[in-house]
């Protein structure tokens, strides 16, 4: 699933950087990039990208194939991530973000985003590129 994710950023002019530690907003990759697994800030994440409004986007993705192992993988994993990010990196810097696909138990998700993380599911990563690629058309 990461790789798709990946093609798909690259095919809406996204590139590719190298792995990082993103400690701070200065170590994130550049405007317009992303990277694989990497640490951001005190918790790893799969994809770590960089939107062209200079924002972080840690990107979770995250496959289920019962609503009871959906609990692990969004409200276990993903979301208490995004309450991490969100507290080191501020509401303002970043946006958590879990690609999902499979089964997953509505209640868990409604909660995950009740944490802040965002949703998207892996067959509809057009709609991810309806929110990252807009940005770049206003920039300077």
């Amino acid at each position: 699933q990461e790789r798709a994710v990946k093609d798909y950023l690259v095919s809406i002019g996204f590139k590719e950087a190298a792995r990082r530690h993103v400690r701070n907003m200065g170590d994130a990759p550049r405007t317009g990039e992303f990277c694989g697994e990497s640490k951001v800030g005190t918790r790893k994440a799969d994809i770590s990208l960089r939107l062209y409004d200079g924002r972080l986007m840690p990107i979770e993705c995250k496959v289920s194939n019962s609503s009871l192992n959906s609990v692990k993988r969004i409200n276990n994993d993903a979301a208490v991530k995004a309450v991490q990010w969100l507290r080191e990196f501020g509401t303002e810097n970043v946006i958590p973000v879990a690609v999902i696909r499979g089964v997953f138990n509505v209640p868990n998700l409604i909660q995950a985003q009740n944490n802040g993380l965002v949703l998207y599911w892996s067959h509809r990563l057009d709609d991810l590129g309806a929110f990252v690629n807009p940005v770049k058309d206003k920039m300077p």
